[in-house]
């Protein structure tokens, strides 16, 4: 009798699943974002914030960590536990600095588990410029070397990288 009361328990044992606490458990739930505030990114980082607080009944609070063509912010959210309240928006630059040095860290180094957004760089000029194409403003270019200035999103960005290597193979 006692190994058939051993035996149902050890079944019943069995078929207890231990239960991981729905998330968040706790809060904040930080978001890193690698660019200033005021950016598209941050703008769009705060909108989805605002939706994620309300959605999951806990705080989600945007962190701006700019700098280093998003290195800083990187290097922060590597450093944290990796148990889903730090999160980074992510951008292109992770390949850019991997490549250029300032980071040891990949994309492999981050789990993706949405897509918010998709910028396409473009390069604007204003209206009433003398350049009218592509082609005339890097002819121009090549004409006055280090004579044209390019906004971008920092040293080691994506939108640097682009500019460098556009004029370079133009």
């Amino acid at each position: 009798m006692k190994v058939g009361w051993v035996l149902l328990g050890t079944l019943l044992a069995a078929t207890v699943q231990a239960q991981e606490p729905p998330f968040p458990q706790k809060a904040p739930i930080e978001i890193t974002v690698l660019f200033p505030a005021g950016s598209s990114a941050d703008v769009t980082a705060r909108l989805l914030a605002d939706g994620m607080s309300k959605q999951l009944g806990a705080k989600v609070i945007v962190f701006n960590r700019p700098g280093a063509g998003g290195a800083i912010g990187y290097k922060y959210v590597a450093a944290q536990k990796p148990d889903g309240y730090s999160l980074v928006w992510n951008s292109n630059s992770v390949s850019t600095t991997y490549h250029s040095g300032m980071m040891p860290l990949d994309y492999r180094a981050f789990d993706a588990v949405a897509r918010v957004l998709v910028e396409s760089p473009v390069i604007a000029v204003h209206g009433e410029s003398k350049w009218k194409t592509l082609v005339q403003l890097v002819a121009d270019a090549k004409s006055r070397p280090k004579g044209i200035t390019v906004g971008n999103s920092g040293i080691g960005s994506h939108t640097h990288i682009s500019s460098v290597a556009l004029f370079k193979a133009a």
